[in-house]
Formats: structure tokens, C-alpha cells, sequence
């Protein structure tokens, strides 16, 4: 056991990384990885919200993927989808996990997240290192679906 320390199992989201910026509670602008701006293919996402309900800047880093793919299967229809001139957002999710700069704990910010409108991953608390352990097997064994 870790006294006073509980640990987060987050699950990896294969697919691409998107970093979306919202102007006073509007998508003002998504960027992928390689830098480019693919704001006019994410606002196709359904699960990407267009406005919150927050001021200022905020910025969100998630993952573009397919929801219950193999990881190369995933990151191929996320990737093709973003680069494609034209094409059906179908079947592709965003996972938000991160707000850029933010001042939340990991905890706090999928709670907060959520509370957006956004998906965010599945996470599990523990306490002991042990649960780490039996929680991965069971992740790989796909007991624990995402």
C-alpha cells in the first residue's frame, strides 16, 4: 500500500493527437500534431463540443480515434478522415484528457471535462500497486472494454 497516495489507471487512446482551442466557449481553432490546422474536420465531429460554457482561453489535448478498433485500424481512419478532402465523420470520437496549462489535477480534469460535454477516458483509482497490476491484465484480456 502507498499511504496517502491514490494512483489513476488511465487507458491509451490510439489514434491522432488533436489540441482544440476555444475562444469565451467557442472552438476557435483544432491543430493536429504536425501542426496543421484541421478546425473545419473536427467541427464535423459530433462529439466535439462547438460552444461551452467558459470565458478566456481554454485549450483541450485529446485523441481523434475509432471507438472499439485496433489501435493501427484506429489511427488509419482517424488520420485518412483528417487528411481527406472530403468524407463521413461516421464511427470517429474524440477522448479529451488534458487541458493545456491547466491547474486541476489529472482527477479533477476528466471530472471537469466531462461535466463540458466531452468523452474522456475510463479511469480507475487504487491504492495499492497490486490493483495496478490485476486492472492491466484484465485490460489486455479485454474484461475491461473502452
Amino acid at each position: 500500500m502507498l499511504p496517502d497516495t491514490q494512483l489513476l489507471i488511465e487507458p491509451k487512446i490510439n489514434g491522432i493527437a488533436i489540441a482544440l482551442q476555444y475562444r469565451d466557449g467557442t472552438l476557435e481553432k483544432s491543430i493536429s500534431r504536425k501542426g496543421i490546422d484541421v478546425t473545419n474536420k473536427i467541427a464535423e465531429i459530433q462529439d466535439i463540443p462547438l460552444k461551452l460554457s467558459v470565458s478566456g482561453i481554454m485549450q483541450i489535448r485529446g485523441e481523434l480515434f475509432t471507438p472499439n478498433r485496433s489501435p493501427n485500424f484506429s489511427q488509419r481512419i482517424a488520420s485518412g478522415f483528417v487528411r481527406a478532402a472530403a468524407g463521413s465523420p461516421e464511427g470517429i470520437s474524440f477522448c479529451g484528457f488534458q487541458i493545456i496549462n491547466g491547474k486541476l489535477n489529472q482527477y479533477e480534469t476528466i471530472q471537469y471535462l466531462k461535466k463540458l460535454g466531452f468523452n474522456t477516458p475510463d479511469i480507475k483509482s487504487c491504492n495499492y500497486t497490486s490493483q495496478v497490476q490485476i486492472f492491466s491484465k484484465q485490460w489486455l484480456d479485454k474484461k475491461t472494454i473502452y
